[in-house]
């Protein structure tokens, strides 16, 4: 499994995608391009942005499900998955909420790897995909 910087954080920006995009949220784009999030604000180095934020039941999967992935390919999460866990603890107190939040993503993306796999090599080849782009890995 290649560990490198670049490859990691595909897998990572791809959990997020993949939850998200199965569990029906309006996704616009997944990247790994810094330059592409900082158009959109944002202050992290990938990332995958939505239209309109979901539920709340559907926003924790996917915040968990980028570190979620990265424990699913190499068994930890490196330093960004306690980002997520901060925005997740920005949505809700409920412990439980989080627990079972992390474990439906963990879920997703262990009946999904392959697809996992295939989306994180989009993103390491393309830098950016729109959210037809991704709808079109998981079609495949």
């Amino acid at each position: 499994m290649n560990d490198s910087p670049e490859h990691r954080m595909a897998i990572h920006e791809a959990g997020h995608a993949l939850v998200g995009c199965l569990l029906g949220a309006d996704i616009r784009l997944a990247t790994v391009d810094s330059e592409v999030v900082q158009e959109y604000n944002s202050e992290s180095a990938g990332g995958v942005l939505l239209h309109r934020r979901p539920d709340t039941e559907t926003s924790l999967a996917m915040t968990f499900a980028g570190s979620e992935a990265e424990r699913l390919m190499y068994g930890e999460s490196k330093d960004a998955g306690m980002g997520d866990a901060t925005r997740a603890a920005d949505m809700t107190y409920d412990y439980n909420e989080m627990q079972q939040a992390a474990q439906r993503a963990r879920r997703i993306l262990k009946d999904n790897r392959t697809d996992l796999e295939r989306l994180a090599e989009r993103l390491i080849d393309h830098r950016t995909l729109e959210a037809h782009e991704i709808e079109q890995v998981l079609r495949d």
